[in-house]
């Protein structure tokens, strides 16, 4: 069973040179269209159609802005507080980042299940 799931790992792209299967693995998708069919599909969407991998590439979009804007707000904090002193301070931040990463994430996960779900509606399943 093991090798078989493994052959059709390799026959769909889905294992990397190392011989390991990875199936959420997005660094080989190809192609923002790739990626937003991907994202869908991991949320139980099958065979999503043009406008909906077109908004699960917005989402996708919008998840990574926020990510590069929490980055940039980070990098901006630890500069001002390079203070040794401030080690507490910086913990709480570090704390703080995390927390955000994980809100941005959230409302990542929870767009794409709305998506999957308006299109399912539609569909009627």
């Amino acid at each position: 069973m093991v090798q078989s799931e493994l052959g059709l790992a390799r026959v769909f792209g889905l294992s990397k040179p190392d011989g390991s299967y990875r199936p959420n693995d997005y660094s080989s998708c190809e192609s923002p269209e790739a990626m937003g069919k991907a994202l869908l599909e991991s949320v139980g969407l099958r065979d999503p159609s043009t406008a909906e991998i077109n908004k699960a590439i917005a989402l996708n979009d919008a998840f990574v802005d926020g990510l590069e804007r929490l980055r940039d707000e980070a990098m901006e904090l630890r500069g001002v507080l390079r203070d040794p002193s401030t080690a507490e301070i910086n913990k709480a931040i570090a704390l703080a980042e995390i927390n955000k990463a994980i809100a941005l994430n959230d409302a990542f996960v929870d767009g794409l299940e709305r998506l999957r779900d308006e299109a399912m509606e539609l569909r009627g399943e």
